[in-house]
């Protein structure tokens, strides 16, 4: 952001709510005008028992502005949780400090995420309001709420025995991954338990974001991000689930970080094509003396009177540790052990 630094709190409190598990948050300042105002975007994953709870934001203090809100269902385990994603957008008139408040309920147990600078900073508000922030002072807080529910006892605990062990190339937690706008990005999930059967993949992430079944104990998570969501970064958490009868084991939970962006353009290098200079009916051989790491594949180049410009085979010489090309009677090579010896030999018909 440009114009300033956003200060957020989120302050949450409220009374018991036995539908509501859990909340998570982040918010990215978007565009922001001359008079000062900016549109910011707040992504939340909800966890309910049912797909039908909403939720509900309030203003606590400061200038929150405007808003829109969006609630989409991003997985479910039927009768049992739902995990919904929130995009909230908010349109504020400066970048100063606000509170926003929810009473979805009191929760086992509630952390909360501050950030702080490295040292002294001046932030200076798009209201022309000058403010000092220490190393001691935090400039936002992110709320992290959940309860838990206790399984049944697992036979073992050891992971690929009832519990799902995760296998290559399942990211391991804490990846960063990138996407690009408008580009489908995979995430293949492989999972193995000897005693149970690994059936289902659980995760949390963006709505869009969508689940295979390739076989048993291996999924894959495409999401492909739209133009609205360039520099965000996008949590995505799963768990796998092994049944044995009606018992339900779960792996380990694992979580990667996915960064948007636009590709880069790129620019191809122009390609110079040189005329050949080979006389007619000339035969080209290229000798190289072969050392252990080299493996050597010889071709004959010919040509042919008024087609000089196409003519002829290509000749290769193909390494273990590089590749060296000739274009009719021009050699270039490099070799670190030993030099190329080249004959050019006229040809009599």
């Amino acid at each position: 952001m440009t114009t300033g630094l956003l200060l957020l709190l989120l302050v949450l409190s409220g009374s018991q709510a036995s539908h509501y598990f859990g909340t998570v948050m982040t918010f990215t300042p978007k565009e922001s005008t001359d008079d000062g105002s900016l549109r910011v975007v707040f992504d939340y994953k909800l966890s309910f028992r049912s797909c039908t709870d909403e939720d509900k934001w309030k203003c606590a203090s400061g200038d929150c502005g405007s808003e829109s809100v969006e609630l989409n269902i991003v997985d479910e385990e039927d009768r049992e949780w739902c995990q919904r994603e929130g995009v909230m957008t908010r349109e504020v008139s400066s970048n100063s400090l606000f509170q926003l408040r929810s009473d979805e309920g009191a929760y086992a147990i509630q952390l909360e995420m501050e950030d702080f600078p490295k040292q002294t900073i001046f932030l200076h508000q798009s209201d022309d309001v000058e403010t000092t922030r220490t190393p001691s002072d935090a400039l936002s807080k992110l709320p992290i709420r959940f309860s838990l529910i206790v399984d049944p006892p697992v036979p073992s605990c050891s992971e690929g025995a009832y519990l799902p062990k995760f296998l290559p190339p399942t990211p391991v937690s804490g990846a960063q991954l990138l996407a690009y706008i408008n580009e489908t990005l995979n995430i293949t999930i492989m999972a193995e338990a000897t005693n149970t059967m690994v059936l289902k993949l659980l995760f949390s992430g963006p709505h869009t974001a969508v689940k295979h079944v390739v076989s048993h104990g291996e999924f894959i998570l495409t999401w492909t991000p739209s133009d609205s969501e360039d520099e965000e970064n996008h949590p995505i958490c799963f768990v796998v689930q092994a049944e044995l009868n009606t018992a339900k084991y779960h792996s380990e939970l694992r979580c990667v970080i996915v960064s948007i962006q636009i590709r880069p353009i790129t620019t191809p290098l122009p390609t110079t094509v040189l005329p050949s200079t080979t006389p007619e009916h000339t035969t080209t051989l290229l000798f190289i003396n072969e050392t252990e790491d080299q493996e050597k594949v010889l071709y004959e180049s010919t040509g042919s009177g008024d087609d000089s410009m196409g003519a002829g085979k290509v000749v290769g010489i193909v390494f273990g540790v590089g590749a060296v090309a000739a274009i009719v009677g021009v050699a270039l090579w490099a070799l670190n052990r030993s030099s190329p010896v080249l004959w050019s030999l006229p040809y009599t018909p």
